[in-house]
């Protein structure tokens, strides 16, 4: 039988894996960040981030209406969508 690895060995990989995703949100997060910033200041900008977050927040809602109930991720999603949404004033 092949030897298991240990809780320790487990846990770090485990850890690292979450590590990596967390890195991944953030440059997303702040990709995304500075491009609402730069969409912001063009002339159509609010209706163009009205629409987006219009468009995203349909989206996430309708995830986390299917189902029994939604997960802590979903309704996350959609807290996020509304801080963002305040954030930009769309």
């Amino acid at each position: 039988m092949a030897d298991k690895p240990s809780i320790e060995e487990t846990l770090r990989a485990h850890h690292e894996q979450i590590v990596r995703v967390q890195a991944e949100c953030m440059a997303t997060q702040i990709l995304l960040t500075g491009l609402l910033m730069q969409v912001q200041q063009l002339e159509v900008g609010p209706s163009v981030l009205k629409s987006a977050f219009d468009y995203a927040s349909d989206v996430a809602v309708a995830q986390a209406s299917q189902g029994d109930k939604a997960t802590n991720c979903e309704a996350l999603v959609v807290g996020m969508l509304d801080h963002w949404r305040n954030l930009f004033k769309a």
